[in-house]
């Protein structure tokens, strides 16, 4: 007769804690260099390359399938690599040195009537959604704005202050013919841009991820 081995709920809550999630495979297979991410049905690369400006990343992509992440995308594309695979994760959000900014497809303009979006090299337009439109010196919550953005990627009117330094999220509201971009500084700041300059080049700093969906 096999021996009942009784365990703790604590156990059993520390092993649950140790559970790797499951990451199911692509619906068309594993593509060299990319992770797939199902939430957006998107391959996005698990590098970025440098780029001159943003201006030049609409303007020459690698190949025409590919293309710039959207905020709310590069959102998705975060919770994700957060849950499976913690070393892309942290490349993004911690590294310092060399400082970087990655580039998203974001370009903002103001109308009478409020801001709108462009995407897609400005071949889609949206009216922003509500959205936090002042910069906070306490800066806001990094877990919240992922947890929760408004429709396009940009933090909600109400969000929370951050509740540690680490949840810290410095954040640049949109300007007028300014471009998106999410960066870590060398002294370990993040932020999320949504004022950069479109033509500004800064050598060895402007980085783009690219994507491609086969849906």
């Amino acid at each position: 007769m096999t021996p009942i081995i009784e365990v703790s709920y604590e156990v059993v809550k520390d092993l649950k804690k140790s559970e790797t999630p499951f990451n199911p495979s692509p619906p068309h297979g594993f593509k060299k260099g990319f992770i797939y991410v199902p939430s957006i049905k998107l391959y996005v690369a698990e590098k970025s390359h440098l780029e001159e400006s943003w201006d030049k990343a609409q303007d020459s992509p690698l190949e025409k399938k590919l293309r710039m992440l959207k905020i709310p995308e590069f959102v998705k594309f975060l919770n994700h690599v957060e849950n499976y695979d913690e070393k892309i994760y942290k490349k993004i959000t911690q590294v310092r040195k060399p400082w970087r900014v990655e580039l998203l497809d974001a370009y903002f303009i103001k109308r009478k009537d409020g801001f709108y979006v462009l995407t897609e090299n400005k071949r889609n337009i949206e009216k922003l959604k509500p959205a936090l439109m002042e910069e906070r010196e306490s800066g806001i919550s990094f877990k919240s704005w992922r947890e929760k953005p408004n429709p396009q990627g940009l933090p909600i009117p109400d969000i929370e202050e951050p509740n540690t330094n680490k949840d810290k999220l410095n954040y640049s509201p949109p300007e007028n013919n300014g471009v998106a971009g999410f960066g870590v500084s060398p002294d370990g700041a993040i932020t999320l841009y949504c004022d950069l300059t479109p033509s500004s080049t800064h050598q060895d700093v402007l980085r783009v991820r690219s994507c491609f969906s086969v849906e």
